[in-house]
């Protein structure tokens, strides 16, 4: 288990959470720009993934009070 400091789990967490919005904003915004039909799969995709990864760095970011 890799164990990080709390200025390292901050880092983290915030690379985490642009690194989600980038995901979200890539796949829907891009839609605009991109020639063609909208995909729901693709959209859909891209909110989970963001999901996921914000859900991922809220876990991250709970303080820890183990023994």
């Amino acid at each position: 288990m890799v164990r990080l400091t709390p200025r390292r789990r901050t880092v983290v967490v915030e690379t985490l959470r642009e690194l989600a919005n980038l995901v979200v904003g890539a796949v829907v915004l891009g839609r605009f720009v991109a020639e063609g039909s909208w995909s729901l799969g693709l959209v859909t995709g891209g909110v989970v993934l963001w999901l996921v990864l914000l859900g991922f760095a809220l876990i991250l970011a709970e303080e820890r009070t183990d023994g």
